[in-house]
């Protein structure tokens, strides 16, 4: 279907971006119907739901309804946001915003454009489905929208990288993780009109549910395209992040956030090896309802991808969630996030998964208790016989440091115990002679292992409950590839390396170095008697004996495993936040503990100096405990000092220190800012601005980039107004200290587009953190220092001389001809540096200057301010952007 714009002066025909309104007839009744369009996105094609010349849309469905629904949004007094899942049939905020009246002030849009009814201004237009728009009210009232609600399941959103405002479609509340599922990744923050965020990299979630007719603040990390699911029918789940990855298993899992409409009758995981698992594949069942659940997953291949979904079914049908891809451990591949731990005495050990459990591949050789207390170390064999089943000690084979380092020490049964009882739990549950997250294995815990690498008896087989040798060729398995009596070593399958360290005899002899291997479990056989394992050179079982060798006083070596579940001790995990709300003598800092280290934060703040690396040593701040988010606040500092800030956070194990970031003081007013150059700029602080009381003259943008300097006059007549350049008054470089440089439009903007905003959000040729003015904020600046005319005076929005003595009281006390000179009352201190026209000719100095603002008026031209010698008001037209005048910046 052709659509036709309008000619000049007629009336018929579609305006540029004039959304379209669709009906439908039936022929059979003469019966008219309002229609809910949804359009193909491009790429299909060009457009969606609006007019563009020469451009094309393209309807997916039309939709014939008799009925108009209506939405009842209540907004407080002052700022809020607002959206609505109604297409209205009058779209305009002109028409959706009659029902406030005369108490809205003003609104904007995603990317700064203002309705401002008192002025006439409606730069916004017509409101877009899925956007958001911030709204300030003189007093609480409700907005009525009238049209066709929106199918939200067919209206995807585009969200753009960076800042905007979002809507939210559907027509009941909805838990927000699951509406922003699909886009979670992308994003960095979204904010509600109460201030309230939702900030996914920290786990921070104060929004909680998405409501309709509220609107919300959203920042991307790129652009994604955000589809609501329907009001109703498919349930909505998300597959939760995988968990405890060992060789043949892992945990995974899912939430049901919403049922749909309809109860959840199932729901669970499915997997498979090729991805996009379905109910076809191998498939978990977790109970049913909403709600978070866990599974776990057995029968794995070790050294394998896997690809799994959460599913939900109800009587509408089986939704999935989104796909995550693990892959399981490789035989002998170390514990996943662990793949080392240091005891006290700074020794470290490799780790090994081996199914679902974490071992130590070597055997420990620890001196000390985790609390820093020595075992006794007996060396002498007559010592050693003289020991009962009560006595710690330990002992090195053949008393040589050399064996201890390949075999590790060798216990009595009370020194690995270090006064705990005897157990037989899974776990243990006794941490004895192991560093802290750490425990001896029990009698049950080393049959676990046994069932896990034989090759014929699995575990809980009845095999491994007899005593003496047992199993096929789990010994074997567990051999180390080296170091065995007449070389019989093993494959070592499992990583295990089991080394024969042998023993010490409760006579105090040493026997069976390189013949057997030998180890305490943490379970009591009898008073005097423990169970324990050992692995023979010449047979493939694994003994689990008792008697005289496993006397308590006898010496034997030590494995650790690792409690389920027990994060490695150690340091604390600290991030730095940003350092923000900088004035003369304080900020605002803080930082992120995201782990505690396995041990209670018993401090944590931050430190800064101004020499950099900041620690305790320095000056520091002490906050709440615990881990999670926190801020600080700094004191005492200098004006216009570099400062380098960490956040820390202390456990007893030590101090952690988040990475250094650094920030200058700042005190509008006093403190100064410095161009890429080096070019010191005064400030002065104006109602609530802070802007530059000098002139632009850097000749290079803050990435280091230069500006052409053209000199020439027939040069300069050359540029077009899409060319940068400066240069100095009548080419005279000793006129840049008093009036600073001349700029093109294009230079100032260092290509950026017209912005209307504030701020403008335009850095241009200014320094990192400043900007060049909008046309907005120049009406804001005169509206503050003129003396009749406040801001929202429409005297503002009108061009020419305006207002009554903002020009006067800009101007500098000196340097004006003719009598002109200014009260100067605010700091602003203007001076008249002239301009340079498009013919490359100078005029005005000591009489007039000229100022750009970030706002085009169109491609060749650009918005102004100009003050004079003969006027106490101020300039406000439009300019060729091949101009040369001056710049002056203003803080973020």
């Amino acid at each position: 279907m052709l659509a036709y714009g309008k000619q000049t002066g007629q009336n018929s025909g579609f305006s540029g971006e004039e959304r379209f309104k669709w009906k439908i007839w039936r022929t059979s009744d003469s019966s008219e119907f309002i229609a809910l369009p949804s359009y193909f996105q491009p790429p299909v094609a060009q457009n969606t739901n609006w007019y563009s010349n020469n451009g094309a849309s393209s309807l997916s469905t039309l939709k014939a309804t008799s009925s108009t629904d209506t939405q009842n949004i209540n907004l407080p007094q002052g700022w809020s946001f607002f959206s609505t899942y109604i297409i209205p049939f009058e779209p305009n905020i002109d028409s959706v915003c009659s029902s406030l009246s005369s108490n809205i002030q003003i609104a904007k849009n995603g990317i700064g454009h203002v309705y401002w009814p008192q002025y006439g201004i409606n730069v916004i237009g017509n409101l877009i489905i899925g956007e958001g728009y911030q709204i300030k009210l003189t007093s609480a009232l409700t907005m009525t929208v009238e049209g066709i609600a929106v199918e939200p399941e067919n209206s995807p959103i585009i969200i753009p990288q960076g800042w905007s405002f979002l809507g939210y479609l559907r027509q009941n509340s909805a838990p927000l993780v699951s509406m922003m599922n699909p886009i979670i990744p992308d994003i960095i923050i979204i904010k509600n009109s109460i201030g309230s965020i939702y900030w996914p990299q920290w786990g921070i979630n104060f929004i909680e549910n998405l409501i309709p007719g509220e609107g919300y603040q959203i920042k991307m990390n790129s652009s994604q395209t955000l589809t609501y699911p329907g009001q109703t029918g498919l349930p909505y789940t998300i597959t939760t992040n995988i968990t405890n990855i060992t060789q043949s298993s892992a945990t995974g899992g899912g939430q049901v956030s919403y049922d749909g409409g309809f109860p959840v009758t199932a729901r669970g995981i499915c997997w498979n090896t090729i991805g996009n698992p379905t109910l076809l594949d191998s498939v978990s069942v977790n109970g049913d309802g909403v709600g978070l659940f866990i599974c776990n997953i057995i029968g794995l291949l070790p050294d394998t991808i896997y690809y799994l979904r959460a599913y939900a079914t109800n009587s509408t049908g089986t939704a999935y969630g989104n796909e995550v891809t693990f892959s399981t451990l490789a035989l002998g591949a170390p514990c996943a996030g662990m793949p080392g731990i240091i005891d006290i005495d700074y020794n470290l050990y490799n780790t090994v998964q081996i199914g679902s459990q974490c071992w130590m591949k070597e055997n420990l050789r620890s001196t000390h208790y985790s609390n820093g207390t020595a075992v006794p170390y007996i060396s002498s064999g007559s010592a050693w016989a003289l020991l009962g089943a009560t006595d710690k000690a330990y002992c090195y084979h053949d008393n040589s440091l050399e064996m201890a380092a390949i075999y590790g020490a060798l216990y009595t049964w009370a020194a690995v115990m270090n006064n705990s009882g005897s157990s037989n739990n899974v776990p243990s549950g006794v941490q004895g002679i192991c560093p802290i997250g750490w425990h001896v294995p029990s009698d049950e815990e080393w049959k676990i292992l046994e069932g896990e690498v034989d090759s014929l008896y699995d575990y809980p087989d009845a095999e491994w409950d007899d005593i003496g040798g047992r199993g096929y060729d789990a010994g074997f398995n567990l051999r180390a590839t080296y170091g065995w009596h007449n070389e019989v070593n093993g494959p070592d399958l499992y990583g295990f390396s089991a080394l024969p360290g042998g023993g010490r005899h409760n006579n105090g002899q040493y026997f069976n170095d390189g013949w057997s291997a030998l180890w305490w479990s943490t379970t009591q056989y009898s008073s005097i008697e423990a169970w324990g394992r050992h692995i023979y050179y010449e047979f493939g079982y694994i003994g689990r004996s008792i008697g005289t060798s496993n006397s308590k006083d006898y010496g034997r070596s030590v494995r650790c495993l690792r409690n389920p579940g027990t994060p490695q001790p150690g340091l604390p995990v600290i991030y730095t936040d940003s350092v923000n709300n900088i004035s003369f003598t304080s900020a605002l800092g803080g930082g992120m503990v995201a782990y505690n280290g396995g041990s209670q934060i018993i401090d944590r703040g931050i430190c800064w100096n101004t020499t950099g690396n900041p620690t305790l040593s320095d000056t520091f701040t002490v906050d709440s405990l615990g881990t999670g988010y926190f801020t600080s606040i700094l004191t005492g500092l200098s004006p216009y000092a570099l400062y380098y800030v960490k956040a820390y956070a202390t456990n007893s194990l030590g101090t952690a220190y988040g990475q250094e970031i650094s920030f200058i003081s700042f005190y509008c007013g006093i403190s100064t800012v410095a161009d890429y150059e080096g070019n010191i700029y005064n400030t002065v602080k104006i109602g609530n601005q802070c802007w530059m009381k000098e002139n632009m003259r850097t000749t290079h943008y803050s990435d280091g980039t230069s500006i052409q300097n053209i000199a020439s006059t027939s040069d300069w007549e050359d540029l077009l107004y899409t060319d940068k350049a400066y240069c100095h008054y009548n080419n005279d470089s000793t006129n840049a200290n008093t009036f600073g440089l001349l700029y093109t439009w294009l230079t100032a903007m260092n290509g950026s587009s017209s912005s209307s905003l504030v701020p403008s959000g335009v850095q241009g040729i200014c320094p990192v953190g400043w900007h060049i003015p909008s046309e907005f904020e120049w009406m804001i600046l005169e509206g503050e220092v003129d003396s009749l005319y406040d801001l929202p005076s429409s005297i503002w929005i009108s061009a020419g001389w305006r207002g009554y003595d903002a020009g006067l009281n800009l101007k500098a006390t000196t340097g004006w001809d003719s009598g002109g000179n200014g009260t100067d009352l605010y700091g602003f201190s203007a001076k008249p540096g002239g301009h340079r026209s498009p013919s490359g000719n100078f005029g005005g100095i000591n009489s007039t200057t000229t100022f750009w603002t970030s706002y085009s008026y169109y491609s060749q031209e650009a918005y102004f301010r100009s003050l004079s010698s003969t006027y106490d008001q101020i300039r406000r037209e439009d300019i060729d952007k091949n101009y040369g005048i001056s710049v002056r910046c203003l803080k973020d």
